[in-house]
């Protein structure tokens, strides 16, 4: 009998932590995309200078050589992927076709007297000049 209840409890419970499995991936995406967008700005400003900062504390530093370089090449791969953020898409507009037209032109737009504002908004900009 007790066996019969695990296992429906383990079928019932199992869908359920899938679905919270992908809701956590998808906070823990936009966290990280937050986070990259945030930090990314001073990455980029810090790496106007890093590579030089970098040579000039080598003799310093008590990490063997190997690691120092690969130090530099993580840091340009992080420098690499903040500018790659911020990298804003181009997008292609397309002409309106006839029926998205007839969408922008809806009927009962009229009633909320757009033009009737923008004409209020006008006379207030050319008040005070003569």
């Amino acid at each position: 009998m007790s066996s019969v209840i695990v296992e429906s409890w383990l079928c019932s419970v199992k869908p359920r932590m899938t679905d919270r499995l992908q809701e956590s991936k998808e906070v823990l995406r936009s966290l990280l995309e937050h986070l990259t967008q945030s930090r990314s700005r001073l990455w980029i400003a810090w790496n106007v200078g890093m590579s030089k900062l970098l040579s000039r504390t080598l003799e310093y530093s008590q990490q063997p050589p190997e690691v120092e370089a690969t130090l530099e090449l993580q840091w340009k791969a992080l420098a690499a992927k903040s500018r790659q953020s911020w990298v804003t898409p181009i997008l292609d507009a397309e002409p309106h076709d006839v029926d998205e037209a007839a969408e922008l032109e809806m009927p009962g737009d009229e009633d909320l007297e757009f033009e009737w504002w923008l004409d209020e908004m006008n006379e207030d900009d050319d008040e005070g000049i003569e």
